[in-house]
């Protein structure tokens, strides 16, 4: 068993190895008597070959070759593999815009040594400079920190340099590899840094809430934010701080981690603040070198900055604060923040109540200096939220910005563990809503997304729960699968074809009909065609297309309406049986086939036409 096991690790490491450069024998498009068959167009399937057969391998040595202590018997490497293995079962990459340039940072350093974006001029050429890009000295930078770049260099390195294209589909593959990466690196620390608080059946719990039940599930380990390094640091920094309670050295090693977060995300020194009075307080032989420790990331930093901003503190990112005129009034951001349907941190992760019970015991208790800091973390990066003026989170799942402090969360579950588990009502309380909060951030991971709460009223949907965000994804899924229920901010789309089979000299009638939902937001309309063999084109008013060109561009629905194609459509096809299927993306979106694509709104229900050959085709044929 164990040497199949060991045969069968090594194959799946070979293949994930030849997906990565894009390399694979037999990778491309094939007929089958089932239908079209893609082989090797997804990153996740290779990646979860493998990990799955490393882990079961793994248990095998070492459980005497009993793979039931999978589980039960976790180690930090089993316990990283299989967070990986589930954070990369969606096969899909779940961003935004703001994780692009995280992207193709690391193609930029790894190719031409430096962090410009100038040769990646399909991110900008005829668009102008896009949000995530800022212009200075001559140069496409990346407006936001780039940290999670460098973070991702190591997933990166093999496929740039075995000549993969920034281009290439595989490029959103690999940000999506990396990000379950960081993710599932933070689930291992907090384990270890909880095995030192608690015992080990509650320390797994705990982690498990962690990994599943928060935003590190649908947010972090599902693109390349700012949030899953910051993570991994916050994490990292809280074993330093747990274990520094014995060992008194490793509270100065913290100051190495904490500054790692704050340089990842800036809103970190509202936490990187207490921590450090801590330190002066209540570890003042370790302060000197706690702060020696955080200095050389501050000096990275600080260079970077000026090399490429001519500033150390007014840079782009950070000039967010002082630009912003319109801050939300804390107790209303705040109700938001916690408890709204669509943005609170409790109804996405309802077991979270439990962390701040958890503040309330450490608080009270003697001995509990280091829980009552970062307590005070905690608020000030909730009440910052909550103030913020675009604290709504646009396009994500649930509160994304309070994702960074789930580490934190996560260790205030160990106090209130220990006093519930002896009240039967209280501790299945505490599994329930923690099974409800792994459902809710799974629907996050595997459902369709594409809710915004700036559609219509900027506070109405916040606050709605049959127009909410879950409600949103049940219905697209339910949509996409059975063509029924659809959210009603959809704009809809009926495609006909008449008749659907012609002779390819014939005229062919296309009629689309679309409807307007309550999002009135520009849109461009394509029409794809897809042949038997996979190739794709598009149908515009007067032509067949092999460039992504919209059917109708910058389409603004109002009102029903009804538009159609009618001409020799046959005569740029070879004879066969095609797919046509409607697409709806925001006016101006780059045209993206993945399945999350940034400006996606609308996918339709695939209609067949047939092409028949023409009687001299017919005649001529073999």
């Amino acid at each position: 068993m164990r040497a199949v096991a060991d045969v069968v690790t090594a194959i799946s490491a070979v293949f994930l190895l030849l997906a990565l450069a894009e390399r694979l024998p037999f990778y491309g498009i094939y007929s089958s008597p089932f239908g079209v068959i893609k082989v090797g167009s997804k990153l996740a399937v290779w990646v979860c070959a493998f990990v799955l057969m490393l882990l079961m391998e793994i248990t095998l040595r070492r459980e005497n070759g009993q793979l039931t202590r999978l589980l039960t018997r976790p180690t930090p490497l089993r316990l990283f593999l299989f967070a990986m293995l589930v954070y990369s079962a969606n096969g899909r990459l779940i961003g935004a815009v703001d994780t692009i340039p995280a992207r193709y940072l690391p193609f930029t350093i790894l190719r031409e040594f430096d962090f410009d974006f100038d040769e990646f001029d399909f991110l900008f050429s005829n668009r102008g400079v896009p949000a995530y890009l800022f212009l200075a000295h001559d140069h496409y930078l990346p407006f936001f920190p780039p940290f999670a770049g460098l973070l991702a260099l190591p997933v990166y390195m093999f496929s740039v340099w075995s000549g993969v294209a920034p281009t290439s589909s595989l490029a959103t593959d690999l940000e999506k590899l990396s990000a379950s990466t960081i993710a599932a690196g933070s689930v291992v620390v907090l384990y270890m840094t909880l095995k030192r608080l608690t015992n080990e059946a509650a320390a797994l719990l705990i982690t498990t809430l962690y990994a599943f039940g928060t935003g590190t599930f649908s947010i972090s380990a599902q693109a390349l934010w700012q949030h899953g390094p910051s993570e991994l640091f916050l994490a990292a920094t809280l074993y330093c701080l747990v274990r520094g309670m014995e060992e008194r050295r490793y509270s100065a090693y913290a100051g190495f981690f904490l500054a790692a977060a704050v340089i990842c995300r800036y809103t970190n020194l509202l936490i990187a603040l207490p921590l450090t009075i801590y330190i002066l307080f209540h570890r003042r032989d370790q302060i000197v070198r706690f702060l020696l420790f955080a200095l050389p990331l501050g000096v990275l930093l600080t260079l970077y900055n000026y090399l490429l901003f001519d500033s150390v503190v007014l840079v782009p990112y950070a000039m967010q604060v002082t630009d912003e005129a319109h801050w939300t009034p804390l107790f209303a951001g705040l109700a938001a923040k916690l408890v709204s349907p669509n943005r609170g941190l409790l109804i996405f992760s309802p077991v979270l109540l439990f962390s701040f019970i958890g503040i309330y015991l450490a608080w009270i208790q003697k001995g509990s200096e280091l829980f009552r800091y970062l307590a005070i973390g905690v608020a000030l990066n909730i009440a910052f939220y909550s103030r913020w003026p675009v604290w709504r989170d646009e396009w994500s799942f649930g509160p994304r910005y309070l994702t960074d402090i789930a580490p934190l969360l996560a260790l205030f579950l160990v106090p209130s563990y220990s006093v519930l588990q002896p009240r039967r009502a209280l501790r299945w309380t505490f599994v329930s809503l923690g099974a409800l909060s792994i459902v809710i951030h799974a629907m996050g991971a595997f459902l369709p997304g594409g809710w915004n709460p700036d559609v219509g009223s900027k506070s109405r949907r916040v606050w709605s729960w049959s127009d909410g965000q879950l409600i949103y994804s049940l219905r697209t899924f339910i949509h996409k699968t059975t063509g029924k229920f659809a959210p009603h901010d959809y704009p809809k789309m009926a495609v006909s074809v008449n008749p659907p089979e012609v002779n390819r000299a014939a005229p062919v009638e296309i009629t689309v009909s679309m409807y307007p939902g309550t999002d009135t937001d520009p849109l461009d309309c394509y029409l794809l065609i897809r042949s038997p063999e996979g190739e794709i084109r598009f149908l515009t008013q007067g032509s067949v297309s092999s460039v992504p060109t919209p059917f109708m561009p910058t389409l603004v629905l109002r009102q029903p309406r009804i538009e159609s194609i009618r001409h020799r459509l046959g005569d740029a096809m070879p004879p066969g049986r095609y797919k046509i299927l409607p697409l709806l993306f925001r006016a101006g979106s780059r045209f993206d086939l993945s399945s999350e694509a940034e400006g996606r709104v609308f996918e339709g229900q695939m209609m067949d036409i047939s092409f028949l050959p023409t009687g001299a085709e017919r005649r001529n044929s073999p």
